[in-house]
């Protein structure tokens, strides 16, 4: 009914046990739309709940797919301990392992423009914009983190909040380390 010239498909959470599903399902697409440019995004490899990356197994993946989004965030997030949301180093040891199966023309890098706020040591998490993080930079409560974001903590009516939000410079930061590895760019 349409044409579309470009498709990306972004099926996340999925169990291990469904990845040949998957394969099957994207080489149908293929066959049935031959030129068709078909993206998929990627969970990080290094580092990851296994849980979830397992079902994004690259080996498999990367002979059916035209390019894929690596989706360098969420390293902590809702349901972990508190931590930056993405780290310089991390992005850089999964783009690694990503070149080993992808050409870097065909990988665009997934950077964050957000963050996550932890309260009292809880895994439970809310999710704090770039925007909202210059608040906080104003009040002398945050530090740049080694990983690149900002690490902001504070009390207040005396519970204990941490955060760790992307900014300008952690996307700066993961745009040049795109550019460094002649990757397609970054999303």
């Amino acid at each position: 009914k349409y044409t579309f010239t470009h498709i990306q498909f972004d099926f996340e959470y999925y169990p291990a046990s469904l990845i040949y599903a998957y394969e099957s399902f994207l080489k149908k697409v293929k066959n049935r739309f031959p030129n068709l440019h078909i993206s998929i995004a990627l969970f990080p490899q290094i580092s990851f709940n296994k849980k979830y990356s397992a079902f994004h197994n690259f080996k498999i993946l990367a002979p059916v797919t035209d390019s894929i989004v690596l989706m360098c965030y969420d390293l902590h997030k809702p349901g972990t301990i508190a931590g930056p949301v993405t780290s310089i180093s991390w992005a850089k040891k999964n783009i690694l392992y990503t070149l080993k199966y992808f050409e870097p023309k065909q990988v665009w890098l997934g950077i964050p423009a957000y963050g996550y706020k932890w309260k009292n040591k809880s895994r439970r998490a809310s999710v704090v914009s770039s925007r909202k993080i210059a608040y906080y930079m104003t009040r002398n409560i945050c530090r740049r983190h080694v990983s690149q974001t900002i690490q902001c903590s504070y009390i207040y009516k005396r519970n204990r909040y941490i955060m760790y939000v992307s900014d300008n410079v952690t996307r700066k930061a993961l745009k040049k380390l795109a550019k460094n590895y002649s990757l397609k760019g970054t999303a």
